[in-house]
């Protein structure tokens, strides 16, 4: 698969994160809660993704640096815990596909039970001890999943409203922040690994940087989720190359924050100064640009006010 088919199957990937899957929803025995609806479509979807790139590909000059360095430092991991597995007479390929491919069994029995609507079996078994005895069943889903999409994806639509359902609301906010810190640290260094060289940064980065900001801020860590502010800024600018859509989302994150502390005055007063702050450089932007995040702007303002 190259670079342009593997980037158009992300970006549908994504459509699944603002899409409801209409077909599996009426499917849904009645008694699903409504939170756990979309979640069999969602990893029907993510196993139709991640099997078109099945296997454990060599960095080759058709290589996707978005399949980052999680994978690499996993197999790091994997030999030191299996002393007992000699590589003698097998190459580094092999060994790498050998954990890759007992991943793929793990994430195939959690699809299983998924199928089979037993959604608090899956998260049990996600949750749960190897039958090897050798860690959890968790980190097989970072070795299956790969790339940062599909991660972000399983960690937001799949994992997070089954704890939300099973484990309560203030244990999914824990677990939830726990794995996007995971997230942010993977790929803040497959960016600084590429600042060099493509200067790549993962299309899903904005999301989780703005994720688990909103996180950090709802369990009281509230200079931690400000401390964010720039990374979303670059993250944006990085994807899009445009210094105004990365203020404006970077304007709306600082406006949920002061929300999140119950202060409606200060997010009003964010905007105000934003709007400022375009007006004094519009000749920097493109008029269009301009005239569309200035209503932006007001219509924030507007409804903020109305509350």
């Amino acid at each position: 698969m190259n670079r342009k088919q593997l980037n158009v199957m992300i970006k549908k990937l994504l459509i699944i994160l603002l899409l409801t899957n209409a077909v599996a929803a009426c499917s849904q025995n009645n008694s699903l809660p409504e939170s756990l609806s979309d979640i069999k479509g969602t990893v029907a979807q993510l196993d139709s993704t991640v099997s078109a790139m099945y296997g454990w590909e060599p960095r080759d000059s058709t290589y996707n640096h978005s399949v980052d360095t999680v994978v690499s430092a996993i197999m790091d991991q994997y030999e030191a815990e299996h002393p007992d597995r000699s590589k003698e007479g097998r190459t580094e390929h092999a060994i790498q596909q050998q954990a890759y491919d007992e991943a793929r069994i793990t994430w195939a029995e959690f699809k299983r039970l998924i199928d089979s609507d037993l959604y608090e079996k899956a998260l049990d078994f996600y949750e749960g001890e190897k039958a090897s005895s050798r860690g959890k069943n968790s980190g097989d889903f970072l070795i299956y999943l790969k790339h940062s999409t599909h991660r972000y994806v399983f960690f937001s639509e799949v994992l997070r409203p089954l704890m939300q359902e099973y484990r309560g609301v203030d244990y999914a906010r824990e677990e939830y922040t726990n794995l996007l810190q995971l997230e942010k640290a993977l790929e803040d260094a497959s960016i600084q690994m590429q600042a060099d060289n493509t200067g790549y940064i993962p299309e899903v980065y904005p999301r989780v940087v703005r994720d688990l900001g909103l996180s950090l801020a709802e369990s009281g860590k509230i200079d931690d989720a400000r401390n964010l502010f720039y990374d979303l800024i670059d993250g944006v600018y990085g994807l899009t190359g445009s210094a105004l859509l990365a203020n404006y989302i970077a304007s709306d994150y600082v406006e949920k924050l002061y929300l999140i502390e119950g202060d409606k005055e200060g997010a009003i007063a964010n905007w105000n100064q934003f709007k400022e702050a375009v007006a004094q450089n519009k000749s920097e932007y493109d008029p269009e640009d301009v005239e569309v995040c200035l209503k932006k702007i007001d219509e924030a303002i507007i409804a903020l006010s109305e509350e």
